[in-house]
């Protein structure tokens, strides 16, 4: 709470509440194959978070369907994205159901 504020930290934050939320870049937006998070451009800034599901657990859960997620990118290509198919859950809407709202993330 006494951290300097800066272009990287704001003064005011939903983090300091309990919320708000990031995603470390690098579980996700390295390798859209296999990576847990997938990320998918929809435009400047905007973005949409799918959590990979796996049978590889022991859970009574089902696995969702198998869908495809256009537009997956990679922190080193933004712009242009791929084809990746598998059983994902859309993060972005779950948070969304529970009254999370997406933020464009800052430029640095």
């Amino acid at each position: 709470m006494s951290a300097t504020v800066n272009r990287n930290r704001s003064a005011t934050s939903f983090h300091y509440l309990g919320l708000a939320l990031d995603l470390h870049i690098y579980s996700g937006m390295v390798d859209p194959d296999s990576d847990p998070y997938v990320i998918r451009r929809n435009g400047t800034r905007d973005y949409t978070v799918f959590a990979r599901c796996s049978s590889d657990w022991n859970a009574e859960a089902s696995l969702p369907e198998a869908s495809t997620v256009e537009n997956a990118i990679s922190y080193d290509d933004r712009t242009v994205g791929k084809r990746v198919t598998g059983h994902f859950i859309d993060l972005t809407a779950e948070f969304a159901e529970h009254g999370f709202a997406s933020i464009r993330p800052r430029r640095r």
